[in-house]
């Protein structure tokens, strides 16, 4: 117990309870002891796999669905952090961490609109100018989808012709879409594409 708690004993705290589960295989505690050795230890498969061990044998388990809350929170599945929360309420309704956690996981698994706009210069000459907005939404717990819209400008100053504007100026559009979807706990297919245009506008 002490090992766990302190940082740099966590590798061999995790040892312990690897050595431990495999004299006592069926001790959820312990499996669930060390799936939090290994969600800190950013072993997150591992910890997967024996949170979702003991899930099996204990469907409400409150630890094991806290600690998924927390492992999806870390890897950006929100839609199923809330499902974990929900759960450990369920067994915990005391418990702060899972009550924290579904209020945030919710609040990211609403429509997102992102706006963003900006200007630099320097002294030198070089200006940037940018326009990006996106979007996020989940269509489904396990699939979601992004997409935005970008427009960037460059300029570095005159250029090195004084009669020609080739190579001064830049103007960049950029189309990201991605499309995420996890099927199960160990695949994660993530389909995306951009387009950049570097001519003027209407060329």
């Amino acid at each position: 117990t002490i090992s766990a708690t302190l940082p740099f004993l966590r590798p061999q705290a995790a040892e312990i309870y690897q050595r431990l589960l495999a004299q006592r295989p069926g001790d959820l505690a312990l499996k669930n002891k060390l799936a939090n050795m290994c969600l800190a230890l950013h072993r997150l498969d591992q910890a997967e796999q024996l949170y979702h061990a003991v899930l099996a044998a204990a469907p409400d388990n409150a630890e094991a669905n806290l600690g998924l809350g927390r492992l999806y929170m870390k890897s950006g599945f929100y839609t199923l952090a809330q499902y974990h929360f929900e759960r450990a309420l369920i067994r915990r309704p005391d418990s702060q961490e899972a009550r924290e956690g579904l209020k945030e996981a919710q609040g990211l698994t609403t429509p997102q609109l992102q706006a963003l706009a900006g200007h630099f210069e320097d002294n030198a000459g070089f200006r940037r100018n940018f326009l990006y907005s996106s979007y996020r939404v989940y269509l489904h717990p396990r699939l979601r989808l992004y997409g935005g819209y970008g427009y960037l400008t460059y300029n570095s100053g005159p250029a090195l012709f004084p009669k020609s504007d080739l190579g001064r100026t830049i103007h960049r559009h950029v189309l990201p879409l991605v499309l995420q979807y996890r099927p199960v706990r160990t695949l994660l297919f993530e389909l995306g594409g951009a387009y950049s245009d570097y001519a003027r506008w209407g060329q």
